[in-house]
């Protein structure tokens, strides 16, 4: 049967195949001889057999877009279950497969772990296993199971207790699966066996599962959540804006039916919380289980802007996304959003070539862009990865010539440069390959994609003059092959480059300083830089972390342009743009950002850019599901590490729709922390007003006309004192959450803060 193809499945078949007899596979693992299995063992999954639901463990896809276009999601199918009722159905995948990540187990030191899982596949599957020691990867197994009935065993053996560098993760363990199928296959009985106590999984099982793409809405429309347990004992449920904390089920539960479905509430925009609770022995209530969803407007009435842009990272192109979720639904949900433009990664990976560097797989990148047009995406492609391990072996050689750069030497880290080392390939780009990389690209889009990113952040890799030979040859190949194109560059981004160390001063990043004053811009249309990154370090002390925002760094950016001689006005855009922040159901440590801060400072984020006068800014991104890391350190993006939508991806549809195509205006600030920003589009004028240290401050408003309407963070219209959808009060105070002011048929200069002057 060919790889990918869709696979029947008639009781014949699996009664055939049942008669046929099963296969044991066993991986082993060195280092655990004499170890017996104590028939006191405990099982640490829950809903392996998918009776009920899709089990404690996240399903991810990694895929490549199938050829034949097959989108087909991981479904329960009843129909050849395996055994039980139900088994898990995984399409066939023409490259790429699933990974299932199983929760964090405190799992017990020196010991061994049974996991095992049955497969039916009418063609061979690869299978493996890791374990995951906090964040260090402590086992890898793999093996290739053949066509038919088969069961597999892997035995996972844990460490000393030591862990290295991350010592507060010492007892945290996680489980990752990865199948690779060809065609379609089913999966049933997932089990991890071993010592302790299993903790972590005391107490009944529930699940939740929204009926639309990762629990997102339309305001108005229906949607509900299918409550899944293990348990027959009556369930109650109650709703809550996440926001506002405020339940929207009253002040008490609700019950859930006995179809299991709760009707969600989608009259309002925002983030909701659903909880599932039960009430235990003392008659107390038990949380069982929570899931978010979220309400937005998926309409909106102005066309997108390119300003308001989201990284695709690969983790939302490809590699990490939940296996109901297809990369189409992520461009789409991109243009609901009211984006404008993405930034993709696809050409920054390796497996877009073969392993010779001549043969070139474009299907993926070429789908992208088809995505691109029909959602009216404007795409930023990346031509390099400042990542080691996605340097592939064709770009790699272990010579010293002229025509190749030592990929070592501008690592920052020891760390950085061993993991080039073991990846193999060599350690100096071959920029002959390279070259022949940029005319099979450049050649090959032609003029469908007019940006360029010349390498993701060089700066943590190369030396300024080794980046310089990099970019002068792509401005080469460029101006031959695709004229009409565009490169974006240098990517500032982090710490200040000096002398190949890495420190914090009062200067700008010298990696900038150093490409201005060898190449003056000459090789770059757009100037690009990451305050993603930036303000991490920043904010110790160097600017005013919120109170500049994008300002400081964007000052210094063009003074360093004045500064070096660049009299071309060269566009300015901010291509990684994010806060960083741990979900609810994250491990956090430190004083990290709560995740609700996310939401709170975005829209200000995005409107000092504009004050600033960057161009675009691309939220950084759009997928933030980095299975094993991704839970337990902070990270970006609009979804958490269980897929579920987070607060700022309401936030974001919320700004767009009431800024859009707004003219910025002007911008007024008070030392207390307040800050107005003025917008004006064709017909009326919009202020957005907050104040970023989080503070109660009033302010006064002159205006002409019938009122304005007063609209909070989601969007959603707040009504005056007297009920009416028109405010007149003059006094306004406010907050850390941004507001939205909307003066119909006014311009801004009509709009005034007599405090300010204007």
């Amino acid at each position: 049967m060919r790889a990918g193809s869709s696979v029947k499945w008639p009781h014949g078949l699996f009664i055939c195949r049942f008669l046929a007899g099963a296969i044991l596979l066993i991986a082993g693992s060195a280092g655990i001889s004499g170890r017996v299995f104590a028939v006191d063992d405990v099982e640490w999954v829950r809903g392996g057999g998918f009776e009920q639901g899709y089990g404690d463990f996240e399903v991810y896809r990694y895929p490549r877009f199938s050829r034949d276009n097959a989108s087909t999601p991981a479904s329960r199918v009843e129909l050849g279950a395996l055994s039980g009722r139900y088994s898990l159905l995984l399409p066939g995948m023409d490259a790429g497969g699933y990974r299932f990540v199983f929760p964090q187990y405190d799992l017990a030191a020196d010991s061994a772990y049974r996991l095992n899982f049955r497969i039916w596949s009418p063609a061979s599957v690869r299978v493996q296993a890791e374990l995951f020691h906090g964040t260090d990867n402590i086992s890898r197994q793999a093996l290739r199971l053949q066509s038919g009935d088969s069961r597999a065993e892997f035995l996972l053996p844990t460490t000393n207790g030591s862990i290295g560098r991350i010592d507060q993760f010492a007892n945290e363990y996680r489980v990752v699966l990865r199948i690779m199928p060809e065609a379609d296959m089913v999966i049933d009985d997932i089990s991890l066996a071993g010592p302790g106590r299993a903790s972590t999984k005391s107490g009944p099982w529930v699940e939740l599962t929204p009926d639309s793409l990762s629990g997102i809405y339309g305001i108005g429309g229906t949607g509900m959540m299918r409550v899944s347990a293990d348990v027959d004992i009556p369930l109650t449920y109650r709703i809550t804006d996440v926001v506002r904390g405020i339940p929207l089920t009253g002040n008490g539960t609700r019950p859930v039916g006995q179809n299991g479905i709760i009707d969600l509430i989608t009259d309002k925009r925002g983030a909701y919380l659903v909880e599932i609770d039960a009430g235990d022995s003392d008659g107390k209530e038990q949380e069982l289980a929570s899931r978010r969803y979220i309400v937005i407007d998926r309409e909106h009435t102005e066309p997108s802007a390119a300003r308001y842009g989201i990284a695709m990272e690969e983790h939302g192109q490809k590699t990490h996304v939940d296996a109901r979720i297809q990369a189409v639904d992520l461009y789409r949900l991109a243009a609901e959003l009211g984006a404008g433009s993405v930034r993709i990664f696809t050409l920054a990976m390796p497996d877009i070539v073969s392993a010779d560097g001549i043969h070139y797989d474009f299907f993926q990148i070429d789908r992208a862009l088809e995505l691109c047009r029909w959602y009216g995406l404007d795409p930023l492609l990346e031509l390099g990865s400042n990542l080691p391990n996605r340097i592939p072996a064709w770009l790699r050689t272990s010579e010293s010539r002229p025509d190749t750069i030592d990929l070592t030497s501008g690592l920052a880290t020891k760390e950085l440069r061993d993991r080039l080392a073991r990846s193999g390939g060599g350690k100096y780009l071959d920029l002959v390959a390279y070259e022949r990389y940029l005319r099979r690209v450049f050649g090959h889009l032609g003029g469908r994609v007019r940006y360029f990113e010349i390498w993701n952040e060089p700066g943590h890799k190369f030396l300024p003059e080794d980046y310089l030979k990099i970019a002068r040859l792509t401005r080469k190949v460029q101006r031959e092959l695709a004229p009409t194109a565009e490169l974006v560059g240098y990517s500032s981004t982090k710490l200040p480059w000096k002398a190949n160390r890495w420190s914090i001063n009062n200067t700008l990043p010298g990696f900038l300083e150093a490409m201005l004053s060898m190449d003056s811009g000459s090789s770059i249309d757009v100037l690009s830089y990451h305050s993603a990154h930036a303000f991490k370090f920043l904010e110790e002390g160097q600017y005013d972390h919120e109170g500049s925002d994008e300002t400081g760094y964007v000052d210094l950016l063009r003074m360093a342009l004045a500064r070096k001689g660049v009299k071309r006005n060269l566009p300015i855009w901010d291509t990684e743009r994010g806060v960083l922040w741990a979900s609810d159901r994250a491990v956090t440590h430190g004083s990290e950002t709560d995740f609700l801060e996310v939401a709170r400072r975005l829209p200000g984020i995005y409107a000092a850019g504009m004050a600033s006068g960057v161009e675009r800014l691309f939220w950084f991104f759009m997928d933030s599901s980095t299975s094993t890391i991704a839970k337990l350190i902070p990270r970006y993006g609009f979804f958490d590490a269980n897929l579920e939508p987070m607060p700022q991806l309401a936030v974001y549809d919320a700004m767009t729709s009431l800024i859009g195509n707004a003219r910025f205006d002007r911008r007024v600030e008070r030392d207390d922390g307040l800050q107005i920003y003025f917008f004006e589009n064709q017909e009326d004028t919009i202020l957005m007003a907050f104040n970023w240290r989080k503070q109660e401050s009033s302010f006064k408003l002159e205006f002409s006309g019938a009122g304005y309407q007063w609209l909070d963070v989601m969007g959603n219209g707040v009504m005056a004192e007297d009920g009416a959808v028109l405010h007149t009060r003059k006094e306004i105070k406010v907050a850390g959450w941004p507001s939205y002011f909307l003066f119909p048929g006014l311009r801004a200069a009509q709009v005034r803060v007599p405090e300010f002057g204007h």
